[in-house]
Protein backbone atom coordinates (compact mmCIF):
# COMPACT_ATOMS: atom_id res chain seq x y z
CA UNK A 1 0.00 0.00 0.00
CA UNK A 2 1.54 3.45 -1.03
CA UNK A 3 1.79 6.05 1.53
CA UNK A 4 -1.46 8.53 -0.27
CA UNK A 5 -3.51 5.13 0.34
CA UNK A 6 -2.34 4.72 3.86
CA UNK A 7 -3.21 8.41 4.44
CA UNK A 8 -6.42 8.02 3.10
CA UNK A 9 -7.21 4.99 5.35
CA UNK A 10 -6.04 6.76 8.22
CA UNK A 11 -8.79 9.95 7.33
CA UNK A 12 -11.14 7.42 6.88
CA UNK A 13 -10.60 5.87 10.18
CA UNK A 14 -10.48 8.97 12.22
CA UNK A 15 -13.65 10.53 10.44
CA UNK A 16 -15.67 7.67 11.35
CA UNK A 17 -14.15 8.33 15.23
CA UNK A 18 -15.33 11.46 15.27
CA UNK A 19 -19.01 10.38 13.85
CA UNK A 20 -19.17 7.77 16.59
CA UNK A 21 -17.77 10.48 18.80
CA UNK A 22 -20.34 12.69 17.91
CA UNK A 23 -23.06 10.26 17.82
CA UNK A 24 -22.22 9.13 21.28
CA UNK A 25 -22.03 12.81 22.47
CA UNK A 26 -25.35 13.60 20.62
CA UNK A 27 -26.65 10.50 22.51
CA UNK A 28 -25.71 11.14 25.97
CA UNK A 29 -26.66 15.16 25.50
CA UNK A 30 -30.02 14.19 24.60
CA UNK A 31 -30.36 11.08 27.07
CA UNK A 32 -28.78 13.01 29.84
CA UNK A 33 -29.39 16.86 28.71
CA UNK A 34 -31.83 17.63 26.63
CA UNK A 35 -34.97 14.90 27.11
CA UNK A 36 -34.35 15.68 30.76
CA UNK A 37 -34.81 19.31 30.08
CA UNK A 38 -38.08 18.89 27.80
CA UNK A 39 -39.34 17.05 30.32
CA UNK A 40 -38.96 19.72 33.40
CA UNK A 41 -40.53 22.10 30.39
CA UNK A 42 -43.68 19.90 30.48
CA UNK A 43 -43.80 19.96 34.20
CA UNK A 44 -42.81 23.39 34.66
CA UNK A 45 -45.80 24.46 32.15
CA UNK A 46 -48.27 21.82 33.84
CA UNK A 47 -47.32 23.68 37.18
CA UNK A 48 -47.56 26.63 35.88
CA UNK A 49 -51.24 25.95 34.64
CA UNK A 50 -52.02 25.19 38.45
CA UNK A 51 -52.19 20.96 37.69
CA UNK A 52 -49.91 19.25 40.57
CA UNK A 53 -47.17 17.42 39.08
CA UNK A 54 -44.61 14.76 40.36
CA UNK A 55 -41.52 14.18 38.59
CA UNK A 56 -40.10 10.30 39.36
CA UNK A 57 -37.14 10.22 36.76
CA UNK A 58 -33.56 10.24 38.48
CA UNK A 59 -31.30 12.37 37.11
CA UNK A 60 -27.76 11.94 37.02
CA UNK A 61 -27.18 15.93 36.93
CA UNK A 62 -27.20 17.69 40.66
CA UNK A 63 -28.39 20.82 38.92
CA UNK A 64 -31.09 19.27 36.86
CA UNK A 65 -32.50 16.89 39.89
CA UNK A 66 -32.23 19.92 42.75
CA UNK A 67 -34.86 21.61 39.79
CA UNK A 68 -36.69 18.69 39.18
CA UNK A 69 -37.31 18.44 42.82
CA UNK A 70 -38.38 22.21 43.07
CA UNK A 71 -40.70 21.22 40.69
CA UNK A 72 -42.04 18.72 42.45
CA UNK A 73 -42.32 20.75 45.43
CA UNK A 74 -44.36 23.48 43.15
CA UNK A 75 -46.59 20.88 42.51
CA UNK A 76 -47.22 19.70 45.83
CA UNK A 77 -47.51 22.77 47.13
CA UNK A 78 -50.23 23.29 44.42
CA UNK A 79 -52.04 20.25 45.14
CA UNK A 80 -51.78 21.06 49.19
CA UNK A 81 -53.61 24.74 48.26
CA UNK A 82 -56.40 23.00 46.09
CA UNK A 83 -57.28 20.87 48.64
CA UNK A 84 -56.36 24.03 51.30
CA UNK A 85 -59.14 26.47 49.23
CA UNK A 86 -61.94 23.06 48.98
CA UNK A 87 -61.59 22.52 52.03
CA UNK A 88 -62.27 26.82 53.23
CA UNK A 89 -64.76 26.73 50.26
CA UNK A 90 -66.59 23.96 52.44
CA UNK A 91 -66.82 25.29 55.60
CA UNK A 92 -64.01 23.22 56.92
CA UNK A 93 -60.98 25.17 58.83
CA UNK A 94 -59.09 21.80 59.95
CA UNK A 95 -57.26 21.17 57.29
CA UNK A 96 -53.26 20.49 58.10
CA UNK A 97 -49.92 21.58 55.75
CA UNK A 98 -47.22 18.78 56.00
CA UNK A 99 -44.81 21.76 55.52
CA UNK A 100 -43.70 23.94 58.13
CA UNK A 101 -46.19 27.12 57.08
CA UNK A 102 -43.01 29.58 58.86
CA UNK A 103 -40.83 28.79 55.97
CA UNK A 104 -43.00 28.64 52.86
CA UNK A 105 -44.11 31.96 52.47
CA UNK A 106 -47.34 30.75 50.27
CA UNK A 107 -48.58 28.79 53.04
CA UNK A 108 -47.86 31.37 56.11
CA UNK A 109 -50.35 34.16 53.92
CA UNK A 110 -52.96 30.87 53.51
CA UNK A 111 -52.61 29.97 57.14
CA UNK A 112 -53.07 33.64 58.13
CA UNK A 113 -56.09 34.09 55.55
CA UNK A 114 -57.83 30.50 57.61
CA UNK A 115 -57.16 32.68 60.89
CA UNK A 116 -58.91 35.63 59.38
CA UNK A 117 -61.76 32.88 57.55
CA UNK A 118 -62.03 31.18 61.12
CA UNK A 119 -62.62 34.85 63.09
CA UNK A 120 -65.01 35.79 60.13
CA UNK A 121 -67.18 32.66 60.12
CA UNK A 122 -67.10 32.59 64.08
CA UNK A 123 -68.52 36.53 64.28
CA UNK A 124 -70.97 35.56 61.73
CA UNK A 125 -72.18 32.77 63.54
CA UNK A 126 -72.52 34.67 66.71
CA UNK A 127 -74.37 37.09 64.43
CA UNK A 128 -76.76 34.93 63.24
CA UNK A 129 -77.04 33.47 66.48
CA UNK A 130 -78.01 36.88 67.98
CA UNK A 131 -80.29 37.49 65.00
CA UNK A 132 -82.25 34.14 65.77
CA UNK A 133 -82.69 34.49 69.23
CA UNK A 134 -83.99 37.86 69.45
CA UNK A 135 -86.40 36.92 67.01
CA UNK A 136 -86.81 34.19 69.43
CA UNK A 137 -87.95 35.65 72.08
CA UNK A 138 -89.83 38.71 70.29
CA UNK A 139 -92.06 36.08 68.94
CA UNK A 140 -92.59 34.63 72.36
CA UNK A 141 -93.13 38.48 73.90
CA UNK A 142 -95.38 39.31 71.10
CA UNK A 143 -97.39 35.71 70.86
CA UNK A 144 -97.36 35.56 74.59
CA UNK A 145 -98.41 39.53 75.35
CA UNK A 146 -102.07 38.28 76.75
CA UNK A 147 -100.50 36.05 79.36
CA UNK A 148 -100.44 36.93 83.07
CA UNK A 149 -97.25 38.40 83.89
CA UNK A 150 -96.26 35.25 85.65
CA UNK A 151 -96.90 32.44 82.93
CA UNK A 152 -95.03 34.93 81.02
CA UNK A 153 -92.33 35.29 82.88
CA UNK A 154 -91.82 31.09 83.18
CA UNK A 155 -91.51 31.09 79.25
CA UNK A 156 -89.13 33.80 79.43
CA UNK A 157 -86.42 32.27 82.11
CA UNK A 158 -86.81 28.86 80.79
CA UNK A 159 -86.49 29.96 76.86
CA UNK A 160 -83.45 32.31 78.57
CA UNK A 161 -81.22 29.32 80.07
CA UNK A 162 -81.90 27.01 77.63
CA UNK A 163 -80.76 29.25 74.68
CA UNK A 164 -77.69 30.45 76.79
CA UNK A 165 -77.38 26.63 77.53
CA UNK A 166 -76.57 27.82 81.46
CA UNK A 167 -78.25 25.79 83.97
CA UNK A 168 -80.22 28.04 85.90
CA UNK A 169 -82.18 31.17 86.21
CA UNK A 170 -84.66 33.09 87.56
CA UNK A 171 -86.33 36.71 86.84
CA UNK A 172 -87.32 38.95 89.36
CA UNK A 173 -90.03 41.71 88.97
CA UNK A 174 -90.12 45.04 90.59
CA UNK A 175 -93.25 45.85 92.83
CA UNK A 176 -94.24 49.17 93.50
CA UNK A 177 -97.54 48.98 94.92
CA UNK A 178 -96.59 50.88 97.56
CA UNK A 179 -94.40 53.64 96.34
CA UNK A 180 -92.75 54.07 99.56
CA UNK A 181 -91.53 50.08 99.99
CA UNK A 182 -90.60 49.07 96.45
CA UNK A 183 -88.57 45.83 96.70
CA UNK A 184 -87.98 42.86 93.94
CA UNK A 185 -89.85 39.97 93.91
CA UNK A 186 -89.59 36.11 92.50
CA UNK A 187 -91.81 35.80 89.45
CA UNK A 188 -90.44 32.62 88.00
CA UNK A 189 -87.44 30.03 87.85
CA UNK A 190 -86.05 27.87 86.34
CA UNK A 191 -84.11 24.37 86.66
CA UNK A 192 -83.49 26.24 90.10
CA UNK A 193 -82.24 23.89 93.21
CA UNK A 194 -80.61 25.47 96.59
CA UNK A 195 -79.67 24.71 99.63
CA UNK A 196 -81.24 27.58 101.09
CA UNK A 197 -84.58 28.90 100.77
CA UNK A 198 -85.18 30.77 97.44
CA UNK A 199 -85.34 34.58 98.62
CA UNK A 200 -88.83 35.64 96.82
CA UNK A 201 -88.59 39.44 98.88
CA UNK A 202 -85.37 41.57 97.91
CA UNK A 203 -85.14 45.14 98.49
CA UNK A 204 -82.34 47.35 96.95
CA UNK A 205 -78.67 46.96 98.07
CA UNK A 206 -79.93 43.37 99.43
CA UNK A 207 -77.34 40.77 97.57
CA UNK A 208 -76.08 40.70 94.31
CA UNK A 209 -79.24 41.10 92.82
CA UNK A 210 -80.06 44.36 94.86
CA UNK A 211 -76.72 45.72 94.66
CA UNK A 212 -77.30 45.53 90.40
CA UNK A 213 -80.83 47.33 90.84
CA UNK A 214 -78.90 50.04 92.67
CA UNK A 215 -75.90 50.30 90.46
CA UNK A 216 -78.42 48.95 87.70
CA UNK A 217 -75.56 48.01 85.88
CA UNK A 218 -74.73 43.78 84.45
CA UNK A 219 -72.71 41.95 87.11
CA UNK A 220 -70.97 39.29 85.64
CA UNK A 221 -68.82 37.02 88.21
CA UNK A 222 -67.08 33.96 87.63
CA UNK A 223 -65.83 33.34 91.04
CA UNK A 224 -69.20 32.42 92.93
CA UNK A 225 -69.28 31.72 96.69
CA UNK A 226 -69.37 28.22 97.81
CA UNK A 227 -72.44 28.74 98.96
CA UNK A 228 -74.53 30.57 96.85
CA UNK A 229 -75.89 28.88 94.43
CA UNK A 230 -75.73 24.98 94.06
CA UNK A 231 -76.56 22.85 91.21
CA UNK A 232 -77.77 18.77 91.30
CA UNK A 233 -76.16 17.25 88.28
CA UNK A 234 -75.00 13.78 87.57
CA UNK A 235 -71.87 14.40 88.61
CA UNK A 236 -73.36 15.51 91.83
CA UNK A 237 -73.92 18.92 93.86
CA UNK A 238 -71.46 21.72 92.41
CA UNK A 239 -71.04 25.39 92.38
CA UNK A 240 -71.76 27.13 89.01
CA UNK A 241 -68.78 28.67 87.30
CA UNK A 242 -70.35 32.07 85.53
CA UNK A 243 -72.98 34.03 87.47
CA UNK A 244 -74.78 36.68 85.32
CA UNK A 245 -76.90 39.28 86.55
CA UNK A 246 -79.01 41.76 84.53
CA UNK A 247 -81.15 44.65 85.04
CA UNK A 248 -84.18 45.03 83.15
CA UNK A 249 -84.25 48.49 81.95
CA UNK A 250 -86.15 50.78 79.27
CA UNK A 251 -86.42 54.44 79.44
CA UNK A 252 -84.22 54.57 82.41
CA UNK A 253 -86.49 52.80 84.10
CA UNK A 254 -85.53 49.27 85.96
CA UNK A 255 -88.77 47.14 85.50
CA UNK A 256 -87.00 43.38 86.70
CA UNK A 257 -83.51 41.39 87.31
CA UNK A 258 -82.66 38.13 85.60
CA UNK A 259 -80.03 35.73 86.51
CA UNK A 260 -78.26 33.03 85.58
CA UNK A 261 -76.21 30.80 86.32
CA UNK A 262 -73.76 28.12 84.31
CA UNK A 263 -71.29 25.37 84.44
CA UNK A 264 -69.52 27.59 81.36
CA UNK A 265 -68.42 30.81 80.86
CA UNK A 266 -70.27 33.60 79.29
CA UNK A 267 -68.80 35.32 76.30
CA UNK A 268 -69.25 38.89 76.01
CA UNK A 269 -71.52 38.37 72.99
CA UNK A 270 -73.84 36.62 74.83
CA UNK A 271 -73.99 38.88 77.73
CA UNK A 272 -74.57 41.64 74.97
CA UNK A 273 -77.36 40.13 73.67
CA UNK A 274 -79.05 38.83 76.74
CA UNK A 275 -79.01 43.09 77.62
CA UNK A 276 -80.66 43.41 74.54
CA UNK A 277 -83.44 40.87 75.49
CA UNK A 278 -83.56 42.08 78.59
CA UNK A 279 -84.59 45.84 77.29
CA UNK A 280 -87.33 44.10 75.27
CA UNK A 281 -88.71 41.71 78.36
CA UNK A 282 -88.77 44.78 80.54
CA UNK A 283 -91.11 46.87 77.83
CA UNK A 284 -93.41 43.85 77.62
CA UNK A 285 -93.20 43.15 81.06
CA UNK A 286 -94.24 46.64 82.04
CA UNK A 287 -96.80 46.40 79.00
CA UNK A 288 -97.92 43.07 80.99
CA UNK A 289 -98.30 44.70 83.91
CA UNK A 290 -100.22 48.02 83.07
CA UNK A 291 -102.39 45.96 81.23
CA UNK A 292 -102.96 43.73 84.63
CA UNK A 293 -103.77 46.54 86.34
CA UNK A 294 -105.76 48.15 84.03
CA UNK A 295 -107.91 44.62 84.25
CA UNK A 296 -108.01 45.09 87.70
CA UNK A 297 -109.37 48.40 87.53
CA UNK A 298 -111.58 47.17 85.39
CA UNK A 299 -112.72 44.77 87.04
CA UNK A 300 -113.33 46.23 90.13
CA UNK A 301 -115.04 49.20 87.86
CA UNK A 302 -117.60 46.66 86.67
CA UNK A 303 -117.86 45.05 90.10
CA UNK A 304 -118.83 48.92 91.85
CA UNK A 305 -120.64 49.33 88.69
CA UNK A 306 -122.81 46.10 89.80
CA UNK A 307 -122.92 46.65 93.53
CA UNK A 308 -124.15 50.48 92.02
CA UNK A 309 -126.78 48.89 90.20
CA UNK A 310 -127.66 46.80 93.15
CA UNK A 311 -127.74 49.63 95.55
CA UNK A 312 -129.81 51.87 93.13
CA UNK A 313 -132.37 48.74 92.56
CA UNK A 314 -132.19 48.11 96.37
CA UNK A 315 -132.76 52.12 96.90
CA UNK A 316 -135.60 51.80 94.11
CA UNK A 317 -137.27 49.15 95.79
CA UNK A 318 -136.80 51.25 99.45
CA UNK A 319 -138.38 53.97 97.58
CA UNK A 320 -141.23 51.88 96.22
CA UNK A 321 -141.85 50.93 99.28
CA UNK A 322 -141.60 53.71 101.28
CA UNK A 323 -144.21 55.39 99.10
CA UNK A 324 -146.68 52.24 99.62
CA UNK A 325 -145.58 53.02 103.17
CA UNK A 326 -146.48 56.43 102.96
CA UNK A 327 -149.60 56.07 100.95
CA UNK A 328 -150.43 53.80 103.68
CA UNK A 329 -149.67 55.79 106.10
CA UNK A 330 -151.76 58.59 104.64
CA UNK A 331 -154.97 56.03 104.42
CA UNK A 332 -154.55 55.31 108.05
CA UNK A 333 -154.27 58.69 108.71
CA UNK A 334 -157.24 59.77 106.89
CA UNK A 335 -158.88 56.94 108.96
CA UNK A 336 -157.43 58.16 112.73
CA UNK A 337 -158.50 61.75 111.35
CA UNK A 338 -161.91 60.28 110.93
CA UNK A 339 -162.33 58.77 113.51
CA UNK A 340 -161.06 61.32 116.31
CA UNK A 341 -163.23 63.64 114.33
CA UNK A 342 -165.57 60.83 115.12
CA UNK A 343 -165.01 60.50 118.71
CA UNK A 344 -164.66 64.74 118.95
CA UNK A 345 -168.56 64.95 117.50
CA UNK A 346 -169.08 62.06 120.17
CA UNK A 347 -167.47 62.66 123.24
CA UNK A 348 -166.25 64.69 125.55
CA UNK A 349 -162.12 64.95 125.23
CA UNK A 350 -159.36 66.37 126.52
CA UNK A 351 -155.47 65.62 126.01
CA UNK A 352 -152.53 65.86 128.39
CA UNK A 353 -148.70 65.14 128.00
CA UNK A 354 -146.82 63.22 130.23
CA UNK A 355 -146.27 65.10 133.17
CA UNK A 356 -150.17 65.93 133.14
CA UNK A 357 -150.23 69.28 131.38
CA UNK A 358 -153.14 69.91 129.32
CA UNK A 359 -152.84 70.12 125.90
CA UNK A 360 -156.02 70.45 124.09
CA UNK A 361 -159.84 70.26 124.80
CA UNK A 362 -162.46 69.76 122.35
CA UNK A 363 -165.15 71.67 122.49
CA UNK A 364 -167.63 69.76 123.94
CA UNK A 365 -165.41 69.37 126.80
CA UNK A 366 -164.96 73.11 126.98
CA UNK A 367 -168.95 73.25 127.11
CA UNK A 368 -169.52 70.90 129.48
CA UNK A 369 -166.92 72.14 132.09
CA UNK A 370 -167.34 76.00 131.00
CA UNK A 371 -163.65 77.05 130.15
CA UNK A 372 -162.40 78.64 127.18
CA UNK A 373 -159.12 76.87 125.08
CA UNK A 374 -156.90 79.95 126.44
CA UNK A 375 -157.80 79.39 129.83
CA UNK A 376 -157.17 75.24 130.10
CA UNK A 377 -153.84 75.62 127.28
CA UNK A 378 -151.02 74.71 129.54
CA UNK A 379 -152.60 74.47 132.52
CA UNK A 380 -152.22 71.24 134.66
CA UNK A 381 -154.48 68.43 135.84
CA UNK A 382 -154.74 69.67 139.50
CA UNK A 383 -157.19 72.45 138.40
CA UNK A 384 -159.56 69.55 138.14
CA UNK A 385 -158.86 68.36 141.21
CA UNK A 386 -159.55 68.93 144.65
CA UNK A 387 -156.68 68.04 146.89
CA UNK A 388 -158.47 68.21 150.31
CA UNK A 389 -160.28 65.17 149.54
CA UNK A 390 -157.29 63.25 147.32
CA UNK A 391 -154.26 62.01 148.78
CA UNK A 392 -150.78 63.21 147.03
CA UNK A 393 -149.42 59.80 147.17
CA UNK A 394 -152.41 57.84 144.79
CA UNK A 395 -152.83 61.26 142.77
CA UNK A 396 -148.70 60.90 142.16
CA UNK A 397 -149.04 56.88 141.64
CA UNK A 398 -152.26 57.68 138.90
CA UNK A 399 -149.83 59.41 136.68
CA UNK A 400 -146.87 57.08 137.48
CA UNK A 401 -149.15 54.59 135.96
CA UNK A 402 -150.38 56.38 133.15
CA UNK A 403 -146.79 57.40 131.93
CA UNK A 404 -145.85 53.44 132.43
CA UNK A 405 -148.54 52.98 129.31
CA UNK A 406 -151.70 51.88 132.07
CA UNK A 407 -154.56 52.72 132.05
CA UNK A 408 -157.62 53.85 134.02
Amino acid sequence: MDKQSKLDVILLIFLVLNIVILGVGFWFANKFIILPIRSLAKASEKVASGNSYENKAVHTDPDISRISESINSMGKNIEQAAEFSSSIGNGKFDFEFDVEVENNRLFYVLSNMRVKLVDVAEEDERRTWVTEGLASFGEILRSNEDDDVKSLGDKIISKMVKYLSANQGSLFVLNDDDTANKYMELLACYAWERKKFIEKKINQGQGLIGQSWVEGDIIHMTEIPQDYITITSGLGEATPTSLLIVPLIVNDEIYGIMEIASFRQFEEYQIDFVKKVGENIAATLSSAKVNQHTQLLLEQSQQQAEEMRAQEEEMRQNMEEMQATQEEMGRNQAELNSVMNAINSANVMIEFDPDGRILKANQLFLDAMGYTSDELQGKHHRVFVDFSETDQGSYDAFWDRLRSGKHF
